[in-house]
């Protein structure tokens, strides 16, 4: 026992539903597929595996593994989380954590973070959930599973170039239809089902996704920074040949914007060509005091 609560027993701790059960088996064969059958893949998993291990991309996903566990132990401690989120847990982690510390660390939009909450706390985290929260039987789901991954895939890769634009349209339409019949066989089974679908638990399972999604801005929003910081420091190194000054140089530019990301990108694409070219430290320190933010 632990605050008056149970530890969970093997079995709830591992439940996963049948599209959970089918998202898995499939992820296993395609993975299997690739690896099996290019070489190329199997190259590309290696340089993945060697960059994973390098110190600076290991200590950012063990800080990030850190911070989400930590905050997962506070909700925990207050009650509000438990075994039964576990899954829901690990699946935004993936999904949304791990992706949005991948994308952070090399973005250069000012609106990074205004797109991301809204991307997140759209109205679709509701419809995702009441279409996970009653799944099909698993043949359905194993049939399912691919399309649905097929048409999002295609959509993601066809949005931002012109040329795609109809097809981009027709992968949306047919992702948004199938979207629509889950959700609507899930609304008839909360109708029939009204007692546990309008329940506390069902409660915190809708709520989960925006609750990390706020919570984990700062520490994106910090790592955004420190990404942008080792930029400065690593050119400015180039030429400077000290890494504590370089790294001095761009903390200065850090504390001239005021901490505020939208200026320090602005500085690096404004005023970041004439930084480059500083000859000395003091040549740096003064180009970037002296320099309009």
């Amino acid at each position: 026992m632990h605050g008056g609560r149970p530890y969970p027993p093997s079995a709830l701790a591992l439940q996963m539903n049948n599209r959970e059960i089918a998202s898995v088996v499939w992820l296993v064969i395609v993975l299997a597929y690739c690896l099996a059958k290019s070489q190329g893949m199997r190259a590309s998993v290696l340089s993945c595996l060697k960059l994973a291990s390098s110190r600076t991309v290991a200590a950012t996903f063990v800080t990030m593994a850190a911070y989400s566990f930590g905050f997962t132990a506070i909700l925990y401690l207050v009650g509000y989380w438990d075994w039964s989120l576990l899954w829901s847990t690990a699946w935004w982690t993936v999904c949304v954590g791990v992706w949005s510390v991948i994308k952070v660390s090399g973005e250069q939009d000012e609106h990074f973070f205004k797109n991301f909450i809204k991307t997140n706390l759209r109205i679709i985290v509701l419809l995702e959930f009441l279409s996970n929260a009653y799944a099909f039987p698993l043949w359905a789901e194993l049939l399912l599973v691919p399309i649905g991954g097929f048409l999002a895939a295609a959509s993601v890769l066809t949005e931002r170039r012109e040329q795609d634009r109809q097809a981009y349209a027709g992968y949306n339409m047919a992702l948004g239809l199938l979207g629509l019949a889950l959700l609507c066989y899930a609304a008839y089974r909360a109708r029939s089902d009204f007692q546990n679908f309008a329940s506390l638990d069902t409660l915190k399972s809708v709520a989960l996704p925006l609750v990390y999604t706020i919570v984990y801005c700062p520490f994106l929003y910090v790592l955004s920074i420190y990404s942008v910081c080792e930029q400065i420091a690593v050119r400015l190194h180039m030429r400077l040949d000290d890494k504590g000054i370089a790294w001095s140089c761009a903390l200065l530019v850090l504390a001239r914007c005021k901490l505020s990301r939208s200026k320090l990108l602005r500085f690096m694409r404004e005023h970041g060509r004439g930084l480059w070219i500083c000859m000395s430290a003091d040549e740096a320190r003064a180009y970037i005091r002296n320099t309009p933010v």
